[in-house]
């Protein structure tokens, strides 16, 4: 960007009109805005920014602030700004928004702010919507106000901030002022959302079109018969509601028929049905007539058969009763068999006799709780004799474990002895190590600055001839600037003493002069034989701007080569390349060997410390073992202690332990066998009961059924 002229009117401090040439100022290439403080420096920086973005930096954005206290009552607020930026020239004019005194009456009334931007290259069209304005001015800066404001005007605040920070703070300010990642981010992400959207409208364009398609094809229509889907598919529509509404009215029609004839069906079939069974019950009643005497034949076996239901009853309990007996006698005699087996049992059935009396329980129930009893108590010398079992085998695991951790206990007590010595030439290479890493700083140091030392002794022999080819240039193109410089000041003054002559080319007969106004010409100037014109001097002032930006490149080059040049004799020393050449080496050689020794380091420790968790776990290790090596010697002791004990007590209760299952299953088949035998007893004895009574009590019924006994009841 590159300011021409600048004109404010009422802005600031300025009550008046004020009008800067930035051409002017610039044309030694620089130019400083300096003066008092209140004179007006920062006013100008911020009519260049109102010109270009409507606002002003820091707290003077209020826009109502901006017109001077000191302009006369009514003047407007004006910038004025031609400026050059990215190559097009324009004119920018803004007022601000401000209060002015109402024509009639008193108080003020608001003046909206306004501007116009025009182009003068003349491509483009003018604009008067601030906006339109904002875009187009952002547009050509590449930049917002907010972005121009930090980067081309650095407040003052910031800026002492920045002299007086330290360089972290400096390079922090200076990443805060420059940052742009979040424009790259917003870019992205409009990017992908326009990519996005773009596959969303083609998927649905495509889903849309595939239901035109559909639709084109339920309807019988060709393809691209009507140019517009949209008005076939609302015709399509019409129709299918007109022959929905018709086929409504049809079907309404047909269900009012079909309840008609659906009311005569259901009559029908209600009268045949009723026919049907009138039919069904005339066959019933003359089937029914004759069979009368099959009948009356029936209900006389029927009587009978009633009366001789109580005697047939009475006849039958008895006959089940007297089977049952039997039964029981049988299965009496049949319980026998598993006591006779044993001589106990023998002589129990001896005692009871053959045939069931009231006094069985008496006798049997004392013997069956004799052999329970004996059954429980040789239960309990069993698990007793099972426990031993399970001591036995413990003692058995027990000592293969207790084998195996005194050959254990012997390795680790043999290991944990080695340790010390292993431990001390750890440490040793631990220290060779933590004194190669303790130098290697000094080393790395020692290394880069050979290595910086003879780069720059190379480099500087390289930029010796750069340096005099550069200084030549300066020379040269200074002088091309002069020369530039002084033919375009030559066409300046060439042009302004043609002045006179170039207004009079434009002067019309009839029409006001513009300096004079008259409109007769008698005399107009004449152009010189050497006058210039505009064109010429804008040719010659371009070519001086060119000269000069060639000559400040060419300085600024030559500058950084010859600093470049005195850092370079600064880092060497002027000291020979192959003096330096060889320090370089024999640092790098001292280097590296003291990086190979301090690569160690970690691992040593790691060695270290893992000797120092070995001892530790070794020593936790042997205290375990003699730990559970004492307790297996005392679980030994008192396992074997009450197996002794558990032998003792069932030799002094039964002698021999191999006879007590047999004794237990004996006692338990007699106990079993016992109640058995009770029980089938006591049932063959109250079944004979039974029985007798039954038997007795079945001749009663007979007599008032009119039979002459049970005999005809059962036929």
């Amino acid at each position: 960007m590159r300011l021409h002229t600048l004109e404010v009117t009422a802005f600031g401090p300025f009550a008046g009109t004020v009008e800067i040439d930035f051409d002017e100022l610039g044309s030694d290439g620089l130019f400083l805005l300096h003066g008092q403080t209140g004179a007006g420096k920062t006013s100008i920086l911020d009519a260049v920014a109102f010109a270009l973005y409507g606002t002003v930096p820091g707290a003077r954005a209020d826009g109502r602030r901006l017109l001077s206290d000191h302009a006369p009552a009514g003047v407007a607020p004006r910038v004025r700004l031609e400026a050059t930026i990215s190559g097009r020239r324009i004119v920018l004019e803004r007022s601000p928004e401000y209060e002015r005194p109402k024509m009639r009456g008193t108080g003020t009334v608001k003046q909206q702010a306004k501007a116009t931007l025009t182009w003068l290259d003349g491509q483009g069209e003018n604009l008067s919507r601030i906006p339109d304005i904002g875009d187009a001015v952002k547009g050509l800066l590449g930049m917002s106000a907010e972005q121009f404001f930090q980067v081309v005007l650095l407040p003052q605040g910031e800026f002492a901030k920045f002299l007086r920070a330290g360089s972290d703070e400096r390079g922090k300010l200076l990443e805060r002022l420059f940052d742009t990642t979040r424009f790259g981010d917003v870019e992205q992400w409009f990017r992908d959302r326009r990519g996005a959207g773009g596959k969303l409208l083609a998927e649905q364009q495509k889903t849309v079109d595939l239901l035109a398609a559909k639709v084109a094809a339920a309807a019988g229509i060709e393809a691209g018969a009507d140019a517009d889907p949209v008005e076939w598919a609302h015709r399509l529509s019409a129709e299918a509601a007109d022959t929905r509404d018709a086929a409504a009215a049809v079907l309404e029609r047909a269900r009012e028929v079909d309840a008609e004839n659906r009311r005569a069906l259901d009559t029908a079939l209600a009268l045949e049905q009723n026919l049907h069974r009138r039919t069904g019950a005339l066959t019933v009643l003359a089937t029914l007539t004759a069979s009368e005497p099959d009948w009356q034949r029936l209900r006389s076996e029927r009587d009978a058969a009633r009366r001789a239901v109580p005697v047939s009853v009475v006849d039958l309990d008895a006959a089940r009763a007297v089977a049952d007996a039997e039964a029981a006698a049988r299965a009496a005699r049949a319980a026998r068999a598993p006591l006779e087996e044993h001589d106990e049992g023998r002589a129990l059935l001896a005692e009871v006799g053959d045939v069931p009396a009231d006094t069985d329980r008496a006798v049997i129930r004392p013997r069956c709780e004799q052999w329970s009893a004996e059954v429980a108590r040789l239960d309990d010398l069993l698990e007793q004799h099972r426990h031993v079992a399970t001591i036995e085998a413990d003692l058995g695991r027990v000592a293969p474990r207790r084998r195996a951790l005194g050959d254990d206990h012997t390795t680790r007590v043999a290991e944990r002895a080695a340790l010390p010595d292993r431990l001390a030439a750890a440490v040793a290479a631990v220290s060779e190590s933590e004194q190669a890493a303790a130098s290697l700083p000094g080393l790395v140091a020692a290394r880069d600055r050979g290595a910086d030392s003879l780069g720059a002794a190379v480099e500087l022999a390289a930029l010796g001839t750069d340096l005099e080819r550069a200084q030549q240039r300066v020379l040269t193109l200074h002088s091309a600037f002069n020369d530039a410089r002084d033919r375009h000041l030559d066409i300046r003054r060439r042009r302004i003493e043609g002045m006179a002559a170039e207004l009079a080319a434009r002067l019309t007969a009839g029409e006001p002069c513009e300096v004079c106004g008259a409109t007769e010409h008698p005399a107009p100037a004449v152009p010189a034989p050497d006058t210039v014109t505009k064109n010429d001097e804008a040719a010659a002032q371009a070519a001086e701007q060119r000269a000069e930006r060639a000559l400040a490149d060419a300085r600024t080059a030559a500058t950084e080569i010859s600093g470049a040049v005195a850092v370079l004799r600064q880092r060497c020393g002027d000291v020979p390349v192959e003096d330096l050449t060889v320090r370089h080496a024999d640092a790098v050689y001292a280097h590296d060997a003291a990086k190979a020794l301090a690569e160690h380091l970690v691992r040593r420790r790691a060695a270290v410390d893992e000797l120092h968790r070995l001892a530790t776990d070794l020593d936790e290790r042997i205290r375990r073992v003699e730990a559970e090596l004492a307790d297996l010697d005392r679980r030994t002791a008192v396992l074997s202690a009450e197996a002794a004990e558990v032998r003792n007590r069932i030799t002094a209760a039964v002698g021999d332990a191999d006879s007590l299952a047999p004794r237990r299953r004996r006692a338990a088949e007699l106990a079993a066998a016992a109640t058995a035998l009770l029980d089938a007893r006591s049932t063959a004895s109250h079944a004979r009961k039974v029985a007798e009574q039954r038997s007795a009590g079945g001749r009663a019924p007979a007599a008032p059924a009119g039979l002459g006994g049970r005999a005809p009841a059962r036929g």
